[in-house]
């Protein structure tokens, strides 16, 4: 085209010299048809220059096809498909899938973000939607996998749009993840519980305790009691039957003591041979109860040795005076040393004058 315009640009040029040249010697008929020639010249290079500018532009849009096909290439995933907008497969640039429509894989729960990813991708000319899903594995279709899927605007040559899904198996990355997750969650439990008894421990009995406590100071409703629950000579049975055989007998009463705390209630190993228990909306004479149904079962309970296990029981009762559980606390501790005092195996509350 450009050598065309060339010699049509010469053309003009020559044309207007002989206008120039012959002057006055020409006529009006002449004129208007050297004018004419010159108009018709001027609409033919118009046109060339229109060709050559949707020449340019197809050439540009060739160009970013090719660039957009390379660079999917070059981001080849283990799976990369063109899809229509409904999920059917129309060929695979990357790995093989045996199924007609890519929702075969998806699981139905999970149905709808896809279609959403999709619209959202459609919505807008250059938008690329990035976000993982477990969906069946794309080899098989049997097992699920967790795969990263990139969705962008596919342009056919023939004009035509479409999808590209660029699937990516991250199972190991996902499975590591999972496994961090359970690992941390395992980790935050063990420093909670206690790892003979397996029930809460006393740092996280304390925390709970503070959190309630302060709970029912800011609303001024409900009522809770601290009870402090020690075996009686628990030295013996180490001494008699081995440390093995003491600690499953501290196994078992904390199984004895969890089954008879209400759901509300917060069972405790505080140290040793001693546990605690946070009760809630109690009473003097309620939580009094509960404590001798403690000391009862333990009493009563058909032990494997051939000794007599007992506990002295402290308790102490919420007051507006107390400033946090520590005071609780030291009060059913002092409870307890009476009951050990006045001959143990007994419920003893706390009282101002101990």
């Amino acid at each position: 085209m450009l050598p065309t315009a060339r010699s049509n640009l010469l053309c003009i040029f020559f044309t207007s010299g002989l206008i120039k040249a012959k002057g006055p010697v020409l006529t009006d008929n002449h004129l208007l048809l050297n004018k004419t020639a010159v108009v018709c010249i001027l609409l033919f290079l118009a046109v060339n220059l229109i060709l050559l500018i949707i020449h340019f532009v197809l050439s540009f849009r060739r160009i970013r096809i090719r660039e957009q096909h390379l660079s999917i290439l070059e981001n080849a995933s283990e799976y990369i498909v063109i899809m229509t907008p409904g999920g059917f497969i129309k060929s695979c640039i990357s790995g093989q899938i045996l199924a007609e429509n890519i929702y075969d894989f998806i699981q139905e729960g999970d149905r709808k973000t896809f279609q959403d990813a999709v619209k959202l991708c459609l919505r807008e000319k250059d938008k690329v939607i990035k976000f993982d899903m477990r969906m069946k594995d794309l080899k098989n279709g049997t097992d699920n996998k967790d795969y990263s899927l990139t969705l962008r605007n596919f342009i056919h040559r023939k004009g035509t749009r479409g999808l590209v899904a660029d699937f990516r198996d991250i199972s190991d990355r996902k499975n590591l993840e999972r496994a961090l997750r359970e690992a941390m969650l395992s980790s935050e439990k063990a420093a909670r519980t206690d790892f003979l008894t397996h029930i809460p421990n006393r740092r996280y009995f304390l925390e709970t305790a503070e959190r309630d406590l302060h709970k029912i100071k800011r609303s001024k409703k409900g009522s809770l009691s601290i009870l402090m629950i020690d075996i009686d000579y628990f030295k013996r049975v180490n001494d008699q039957f081995g440390h093995d055989q003491g600690d499953q007998v501290l196994k078992e009463i904390s199984w004895i003591l969890t089954k008879e705390t209400r759901s509300t209630d917060f069972l405790s190993r505080y140290g040793g041979e001693e546990f605690i228990a946070l009760l809630h909306d109690t009473d003097k004479e309620s939580v009094f109860q509960t404590a001798d149904r403690f000391r009862k079962v333990l009493e009563e309970y058909k032990w494997a040795i051939d000794y007599q296990i007992t506990a002295s029981i402290g308790v102490s009762v919420y007051r507006e005076d107390h400033r946090n559980i520590t005071d609780l606390i030291n009060e059913a501790d002092k409870a307890l040393y009476k009951a050990k005092e006045t001959g143990r195996n007994r419920v003893v509350i706390f009282s101002k004058d101990m």
